[in-house]
Order: structure tokens, then sequence, then C-alpha cells
């Protein structure tokens, strides 16, 4: 964060907050009696400096009923931070904002929504402020298989709400995807990874036949975009995983998934939503491996299921090369050609006697577990090739 950013943190004061706080406690408020903020963990945009962070203002408020608390979030961005000046760009820098103010998220299907929306304002070099509801998780941080299950017939509705022709909105800012960029950052790292098998510290991510197989569907790559040109477009949040998908309960007791950070929405194929609910879930949340299969099969089945609820009525064949093919070749082919090169280099620069760097979530068993069923996908891709070509 940006000490002039801090700045103008700390000079909101009451006359800005007090609209705010009235729409999160959907009452008149005589005042506010106490305020402050605390920073909270950015994900990809904060880490990558594509916003200025995010951050929970909170207090107390004085209403006709006595003090009450309050809380809400600031997601804060700007022109001048890393992210792209593209409207189609995944990282473009106002899209949220957009998302919002265009009442995309108004309408979602089903128990599926997002934070409500309590203002947006404009700063200084066009800096954007979006204040946003402040939703409290219910669930614990892994979940059971069921949960998967049914987030996944979640986001098959609402791929299936968009999947109609002339259903998706006609506006210049959503993100294409980014699967193609991928591919090319991957290139470079493609031709290193055979070393890197054969490396004292790397070859235990590139086990056996692991750097071969991604070689084999490296070479392949152009049959698969092919295929996948030809399955159905509809609208996609684009980081629908764990972290970002959150369960809260409305005033009928009813549960609600609520789906945060909107900075990638846009188009993606049939399927292509399974994929971080499943690479980047599994990257976080320990399972048992001999599940992963099954846990792919289940979000799937309730994926098309939710598919088919909106009167959806095309070939499953189809979705399941959309997710198979966007999987392998995201998470199984350019993740380890982007990021392992780009870690050894890290690790030749480090001193003698440094520790390496260690591998995040599950551990590497469930690591290399998922990257072996994530080239498997690619094989059953190649497979429905000569089906669907």
């Amino acid at each position: 964060m940006t000490q002039p950013f801090e700045h103008q943190l700390r000079a909101v004061d009451r006359a800005v907050l007090m609209p705010l706080v009235q729409r999160v406690l959907h009452r008149d408020i005589e005042d506010l009696l106490t305020w402050d903020h605390d920073p909270l963990a950015g994900g990809f945009s904060q880490e990558h400096g594509e916003s200025y962070g995010i951050y929970r203002f909170h207090g107390h408020a004085q209403t006709a009923d006595g003090p009450r608390p309050w809380s809400l979030i600031l997601k804060a961005t700007g022109k001048s931070l890393t992210g792209s000046p593209d409207p189609a760009s995944f990282t473009y820098w106002q899209r949220e904002a957009l998302v919002y103010r265009s009442g995309l998220l108004d309408a979602l299907p089903g128990t599926l929504t997002a934070p409500r929306c309590l203002g947006i304002t404009t700063h200084a070099d066009e800096d954007v402020w979006l204040w946003l509801e402040d939703v409290v998780d219910l669930e614990d941080e892994a979940w059971p298989v069921a949960r998967f299950e049914q987030v996944a017939r979640q986001l098959g509705h609402l791929s299936g709400t968009y999947a109609a022709p002339r259903t998706l909105p006609t506006v210049p800012w959503l993100s294409t995807g980014d699967l193609d960029t991928r591919l090319a950052l991957a290139q470079p790292g493609i031709p290193q990874l055979a070393d890197l098998s054969r490396h004292p510290f790397f070859a235990q991510f590139l086990p056996d036949e692991v750097a071969p197989h991604i070689l084999a569907l490296w070479q392949a790559r152009e049959r698969l975009l092919a295929v996948r040109r030809r399955v159905p477009v509809t609208l996609c949040h684009h980081d629908a995983f764990r972290r970002n998908i959150l369960t809260r309960r409305d005033a009928g007791g009813r549960d609600e998934t609520v789906l945060i950070d909107w900075t990638r929405t846009g188009t993606g194929v049939l399927g292509e939503e399974l994929v971080p609910l499943f690479v980047a879930g599994l990257r976080f949340i320990p399972v048992e491996l001999t599940q992963i299969a099954a846990l792919d099969a289940a979000i799937f089945a309730n994926y098309v299921d939710g598919l088919r609820a909106t009167g959806w009525h095309g070939d499953p064949a189809l979705v399941r090369f959309g997710f198979t093919a966007t999987a392998a070749l995201k998470g199984g082919v350019a993740d380890p050609a982007i990021k392992l090169p780009s870690v050894a280099r890290r690790v030749a620069d480090l001193p003698a006697n440094a520790e390496p760097p260690r591998i995040l979530g599950p551990g590497l068993e469930q690591h290399i577990a998922l990257h072996r069923h994530l080239l498997r996908m690619g094989d059953e891709a190649l497979a429905l090739t000569s089906r669907l070509a």
C-alpha cells in the first residue's frame, strides 16, 4: 500500500461513512460513534499490484434503538496500478465496478448472489473505490463433497442462464478469459521442464512421466484449441473457487451462496467455470487422494444438472470437453511451465544453505496427484476431439 493511499484511508470521515452505514443497517442513523479500518488479505489482484487492497471499515452507529455495530468492505483500484487498460483484458482495472454498475449481479439465478454494492466513488487520478456489504462466511474452510456438488450445480445454473443465443451482455468490458495468455507465457518454460525434472530440488514436482506428459499435451494444444472454439460460450465469473465462495443465511433462513471478487467476469466456454472450483479448490483444500477423480465426476454431473435446470438441451460431451481441455491446458500444462522455471531462477539466486521455497496448501503429495489427474483430463479431452471435430 502506498503512503498517499494510506493518507486517503485516514481521511475517510463521518460524512463519507454515514450514508454507507445507513445502507448497511437499512435504517436512519443519528451519528457514527466510532469507526476504524483494517487491511484484509487481498487475493490475486492485490498480490499482483492490480489494486490498492481490500479493507474492512467497522464501528458503532447511534440509532433510535441504541448503538449498533456495523462493518463494510472497501476495494480500491486505480488506473496507475498494474491492471490492464484494455477492457477485454483479464486484468482490466475497472471491471468489477462496471459489473456492479451494470446491474448484472442484481438478477443472479436461484440462491446464487453477490455482496450488495453500497456505493462507488471516483477519486484523484481516476482511482475507483467500491464499497461493498461485508459477508461473514458460515462455512468451514474445508468443504464436504456435497458442498462442492451444490456450488457446481449453481454455477451450471449461471452458465445455462447465459448459454442461449443473445443472452450475453453486449458490453465491451467482459474479459475473454486468460487461456491464450497463459499458453503464451508458458511457451519459454516448456523446453526447460525436462532439465528441471532431473534437478535435485525440482525433480519432486515433475516425477516419472509428468514432464513428457506435459510436452505431449503441449504439442497437441492446437488440436485441443480448435475443438474448444466450437464449445458454446457463456458468462463466467472466472475465479469461483473456495476463497471467493461464501455462505450466508437470508432473512427467511435459507442458505445463499455468495460469489465475491467479480474482477475477472467475462465470457468462457461451457464447463470452463468448473476449472477454478476444481483446480484452485484442490490446491487449497486437502482431500483424500483417491477421491480426486470422484470429485471431478461429481462436480461435472452437478454442473450439467444446473445447465439442464435452465432448459439447456445441448451435448454434455461438449461441456466435458470445455472442462477437461481448459483444466489440462491451464492447470496441467501452462501452470508448471510458467511457475517452475520462475521459481528455479529464484532458487539459483539464493545464498548457499538457504532454505528453498515450500509448496503451499495441502502439500506435495496432493499437488502431484492433482497434477497427474489434470494431465489425464488432457488425454480425455484429446480422446473427445475425434467425436467432436
